[in-house]
């Protein structure tokens, strides 16, 4: 009975590890650490990479500045009951506010 009990708990264990869960999956995960996004929002970053990090902005306003070619404008995120502003000068992040 003995021998029988251990052959079979060997053989499921064999299959076990030959069928992908050697990476003992029944074991729990560490949790994966939250992104505060408005650390997360390096000067310099371009539009694109903010759109990447954030998403879409909830809205968009920008000017021209008078006598240049420089566009400036914010991208304004709006996530539960928190404000983010992200303001960019030609595409880059120039600084962000947080209320």
């Amino acid at each position: 009975m003995n021998r029988r009990f251990f052959t079979v708990a060997l053989l499921g264990l064999a299959l076990a590890t030959s069928s992908g869960c050697s990476k003992m999956s029944f074991l729990p995960q560490p949790r994966q650490a939250k992104i505060d996004p408005y650390t997360a929002v390096k000067n310099g970053m371009s539009e694109q990479q903010v759109i990447q990090l954030l998403g879409e902005p909830t809205r968009r306003s920008g000017v021209n500045l008078e006598g240049t070619d420089t566009r400036a404008y914010n991208m304004t995120y709006i996530k539960s009951n928190n404000l983010l502003i992200v303001t960019l000068v030609n595409g880059a992040v120039i600084g962000k506010q947080k209320t």
